[in-house]
């Protein structure tokens, strides 16, 4: 990635903002990854999906909270980040989807 846009990314990304790291991690995610893209990512790449660690933007996130938090350790961004691709078929509404079919009751319409 260039040095140019990546610092630029880092600071359009920090200005997003949170009260904790856990917000900002989670709101910076939701900007880079639509849910549905998410779904096709886990944090190590297993079981058949891509791996969000090898990828740069995994740094790119560590430096954009680290703007804001500025003692918040790749560990602690590594793991939000494992719980956001984990739980990624719940964003936009998904756990209420599959609640609903799994009950019989009919989805609303959009």
């Amino acid at each position: 990635m260039e040095k140019e846009f990546r610092a630029k990314l880092v600071q359009h990304l920090s200005c997003i903002g949170g009260d904790c790291v856990t917000s900002v991690t989670r709101r910076i995610l939701k900007r880079l990854f639509s849910s549905q893209l998410a779904q096709n990512y886990n944090y190590s790449g297993a079981r058949g999906k891509k791996s969000f660690q090898s990828l740069q933007l995994r740094s790119v996130l560590i430096a954009a909270v680290r703007k804001t938090f500025a003692a918040t350790s790749e560990v602690e961004v590594d793991c939000i980040a494992r719980k956001w691709f984990a739980n990624a078929r719940d964003l936009d509404g998904g756990r209420i989807r599959r609640a609903m079919s799994s009950s019989g009751i009919p989805p609303l319409m959009d």
